[in-house]
């Protein structure tokens, strides 16, 4: 080895051969500072404990009371309103689309993409056929 390199080994053997024989942090930390920590250390832990048990009551509780506890009201919630059999609304027709150089204009989405096209048969059902039950509806009657 070089002289340099054998300096360098030297340098880094004491370097590394030097520990500090005390314990450091509790010498320079105040008591001060060691009670802060624990107290902040507790408040966290109490505070996780409270937030388990909060979730703990919301989850543990049912989500909707019986309807039989609510009395009805005879007052509507929703005012049904009787719109004329035709309406006279001018919709205008939709607008061209932009015509994109090198994009083929004569492609149907089924050609183009038949993976975002549903199945042949396939039977989606309106607002109409779902019936969705009110709040003052048991859960007997759904």
């Amino acid at each position: 080895m070089t002289p340099l390199r054998n300096q360098l080994e030297a340098a880094r053997r004491e370097y590394q051969s030097i520990r500090y024989d005390g314990d450091l942090p509790r010498e320079n930390l105040s008591p001060a500072a060691r009670w802060r920590g624990m107290f902040l250390m507790g408040a966290f832990g109490a505070g996780a404990i409270a937030a388990a048990a909060m979730f703990a009551t919301l989850v543990a509780r049912p989500l909707l009371t019986p309807a039989a506890s609510h009395p009805q009201t005879s007052v509507p919630m929703v005012r049904m309103i009787k719109l004329p059999s035709k309406l006279d609304i001018d919709i205008p027709s939709m607008p061209r689309m932009p015509s994109i150089p090198g994009m083929p204009s004569h492609l149907s989405l089924r050609e183009m993409a038949p993976s975002l096209v549903p199945p042949e048969g396939l039977h989606l059902p309106s607002l109409d056929e779902i019936h969705m039950p009110t709040m003052f509806e048991s859960r007997e009657h759904a």
